[in-house]
């Protein structure tokens, strides 16, 4: 975080406290840190080292995990797996969770030295609410993939896919009829040059 004067302080108190009211009544959290370690040159909070101070400080009485991006894949998704499922109150995480982490009862985010993230990275923190509209929850309206991250996810989505369309070729099936009205109309779409 930058410089830390009385303000600050209050301040950092005050969204902490907040953070524990949301946990007392049953919801989650999100702490989002700029670096996995911590860097000298930029005096970043690093996700690793904001994970440990909160588990022993602020949030000593809630279950915190961590997910950064220099995980291993199958940590990364037990992590997000247990946040997900409620069995963690708090995801400590770097800007990875802006691939579309859908959590309906994370009611808040607090950003860590969010003045070193771009307008375009903090929006895309934001989940589905919006930074400066009264839309505040809903579903993604897109979803992304990351190589090489998503690659095993990708090649088994490609690979149901093939197994659907060898079933079904014409997706006549009932319950194929919306994803064959979804395609025609994709495949209705101009293609821009």
């Amino acid at each position: 975080m930058g410089r830390q004067d009385g303000d600050g302080e209050r301040a950092r108190a005050r969204a902490y406290e907040r953070i524990r009211e949301e946990l007392r009544a049953g919801r989650q959290a999100f702490i989002v840190c700029p670096l996995v370690e911590e860097s000298e040159v930029l005096q970043a909070r690093a996700a690793t080292a904001e994970y440990e101070r909160l588990k022993e400080t602020e949030l000593a009485d809630f279950d915190v995990v961590l997910l950064h991006g220099q995980m291993k894949s199958r940590d990364k998704a037990a992590a997000m797996e247990s946040f997900a499922a409620g069995g963690a109150d708090v995801l400590v995480a770097t800007t990875v969770i802006e691939v579309g982490i859908d959590v309906p009862n994370a009611t808040v985010m607090l950003v860590e030295d969010a003045e070193r993230y771009g307008i375009s990275q903090l929006h895309q923190l934001r989940g589905e609410g919006e930074l400066t509209g009264t839309r505040q929850s809903g579903l993604a309206r897109f979803g992304f993939a990351r190589l090489p991250d998503d690659a095993e996810l990708l090649e088994r989505a490609h690979g149901a896919a093939l197994e659907l369309l060898a079933a079904d070729p014409g997706l006549a099936e009932p319950e194929h009829v919306l994803l064959a009205d979804r395609l025609a109309r994709i495949e209705a779409q101009p293609v821009a040059a």
